[in-house]
């Protein structure tokens, strides 16, 4: 299983996309047995356009050897090869009899040219592939790029008469295998099966059910925050190898029934350095990488690991390759950053912006990475007071870089923001 989460801070073009394929290139990577053979799959399926796919996703580069270089022209025509490439680099992967499940989350923030290619990705999967895709009802109404993408992919059309038939004859067709699952809370059941299974205990769980399910509403965030929360205040432990836990101590110990500050009251029961940290983090953005932080807040690299999984244990942030992590949601993401004075984000902003423009050397302004630094730069441009000129002018390079780049992966409308 492979996944990807659009975000609302980032423009990237693809974004999501572009994760599931470094994922699914990590896995090639690590099974050298057959490297050479996908190698020779991926650059037969990909030719001649096989550095445009590079340029996005350089860990790809290693796996394919060198690409011939494109005609210059092809930049003033990009759309004509785009959905090709990428299905026809998913068409390979999944030509080779695996099964395989795409989880794209976060579908109201997707870029529109997504929205296109997963409509094309969709007529062309095979029976061994699975799509899945979330978003959230409340941010998707009847004119949301996502509910209309939707409307065509399963909303049947009957023609009244023989003109409207001969007219639907070239527009698009519901698909028979996409199907649309509106998700509700958790029912009361439901929660009681959850933790009765979660715990796997000999003790009736039902007043404990009860209590989760008064206070989260069956919300399953919320469900795992309480259920944390509990575990922080040592309201529920582990005792001769079963788990125990005091329902009157639980019923009167001060825990807001808001579970949404919940989060904000974890976050706070932190130690102080992960804390800091995780707000410095949240500044960066939904994902960060370790090595930037430390290097950014000029911070010792083992520190911040430490810290940073001290973190994840509490079930903050995860870590999906080493070094890299992302926050587990929104909520925690933004309690991180509210828990900051507006002064200490300025700083922090300022911190940043400094960090971009000693990174922003000639050396680097042509990495393919740019476009990841573009919402940190611009988010952080925007807030902070501090910039002085030169800065600006350095951080709007890095702006023109990015928008170079998204003409490059053929993300119009990305470029011309």
């Amino acid at each position: 299983m492979s996944s990807g989460k659009f975000n609302k801070t980032i423009n990237r073009p693809f974004e999501a996309i572009l994760q599931i394929i470094d994922q699914l290139i990590t896995l090639i990577n690590n099974d050298t047995s057959s490297a050479i053979s996908w190698r020779t799959v991926l650059n037969k399926a990909l030719y001649p356009f096989g550095k445009l796919l590079v340029d996005q996703v350089p860990s790809l580069g290693p796996l394919l050897g060198p690409q011939i270089e494109l005609d210059p022209s092809l930049n003033h025509q990009p759309n004509q090869h785009i959905q090709h490439l990428f299905i026809s680099f998913f068409k390979s992967i999944l030509n080779q009899q695996r099964p395989m499940i795409i989880c794209l989350d976060d579908l109201q923030w997707a870029d529109s040219e997504s929205l296109l290619l997963i409509q094309e990705l969709l007529k062309s999967a095979s029976s061994n592939a699975w799509l899945i895709g979330t978003a959230r009802s409340e941010d998707c109404g009847p004119s949301h790029p996502v509910t209309q993408m939707m409307d065509r992919l399963i909303n049947p059309i009957i023609p009244d008469t023989v003109d409207e038939f001969l007219k639907s004859a070239n527009q698009q067709h519901p698909l028979p295998n996409v199907v649309k699952i509106t998700l509700s809370e958790l029912s009361e059941n439901t929660v009681s099966e959850l933790i009765h299974d979660t715990l796997k205990t000999a003790q009736c769980t039902q007043d404990l059910s009860k209590l989760i399910f008064s206070k989260t509403h069956g919300n399953p965030f919320y469900i795992q925050q309480l259920i944390q929360s509990y575990l922080d205040q040592e309201l529920l432990f582990l005792h001769e190898g079963d788990w125990t836990w005091d329902l009157t101590k639980m019923t009167h110990h001060h825990i807001t029934d808001n579970v949404a500050e919940i989060t904000i009251t974890r976050f706070k029961e932190l130690p102080q350095r992960c804390q800091t940290l995780l707000s410095q983090c949240a500044c960066f953005g939904h994902s960060f990488n370790s090595s930037d932080i430390a290097a950014c807040f000029e911070t010792d690299t083992t520190d911040v690991d430490l810290n940073l999984q001290i973190s994840a244990q509490k079930g903050f942030i995860s870590q999906k390759l080493p070094g890299h992590y992302h926050f587990l949601h929104d909520k925690i993401q933004a309690a991180a950053y509210q828990s900051l004075r507006p002064d200490q984000t300025d700083d922090i902003h300022q911190q940043i912006i400094d960090f971009l423009c000693k990174r922003n050397t000639q050396s680097t302004r042509n990495e393919p990475n740019c476009l990841e630094l573009f919402n940190t730069a611009n988010h952080a441009l925007q807030l902070s007071q501090k910039a002085q000129t030169h800065q600006r002018l350095l951080i709007i390079q890095i702006l023109c870089d990015a928008g170079t780049q998204a003409l490059k992966s053929m993300a119009m409308d990305k470029a011309s923001t």
